[in-house]
């Protein structure tokens, strides 16, 4: 074989050897695609697993709410007609305070005016009776007066005799003595 055969042989050699190469590299990597590939798998197939357990553990939650919600919903129509009820008496109950209250802020003030016309009239009364008193006395200094007046003019009547006879006495005297 002349020389550049057996370059080419070599080089044939030498590509066989690094297609052979090429090829356990390729089957390797292969292996490891699939090896991947199958871990992939398993991955995928667990978070599957895991969302179908999270998925059925939301519904079995959604329902359990649910069938509370519909067990309750009695018990909360029936809290819902105590509550209007317990409205209903709070706002009786508010006008019926209301309507005590004004009828006993009335009856305080009747009473308060009641009080004031007693107190009104007991003082009218006083009054009246002093003003009485003071008629009566008013009535007797009157008449007392009177009789003064009465003792008075008595009094000024027998000072007038009494001046009338001195001065008739005392004429005479004078007569007397110029008789003598």
């Amino acid at each position: 074989m002349s020389k550049e055969n057996l370059n080419l042989s070599d080089k044939l050699i030498n590509t066989n050897h690094k297609v052979s190469e090429n090829e356990r590299y390729n089957k390797l990597l292969l292996d490891k695609v699939m090896e991947i590939n199958e871990e992939k798998r398993k991955i995928l197939q667990e978070e599957a697993n895991k969302r179908g357990e999270i998925v059925k553990k939301c519904e079995d939650f959604v329902k359990e709410v649910q069938e509370k919600f519909n067990n309750s919903l009695p018990e909360r129509e029936a809290l819902i007609k105590e509550n209007d009820l317990l409205k209903k008496k709070l706002e009786e109950t508010q006008v019926f305070i209301k309507e005590n209250l004004e009828t006993t802020f009335k009856l305080k003030n009747l009473q308060i005016e009641d009080e004031f016309k007693k107190s009104m009239n007991t003082k009218m009364e006083e009054i009246a009776s002093q003003a009485k008193g003071y008629l009566q006395e008013n009535s007797e200094l009157k008449g007392q007066l009177m009789l003064y007046t009465k003792k008075f003019d008595e009094v000024n009547l027998s000072i007038g005799q009494y001046n009338k006879a001195f001065d008739t006495l005392k004429k005479e005297i004078d007569k007397v003595n110029r008789i003598f």
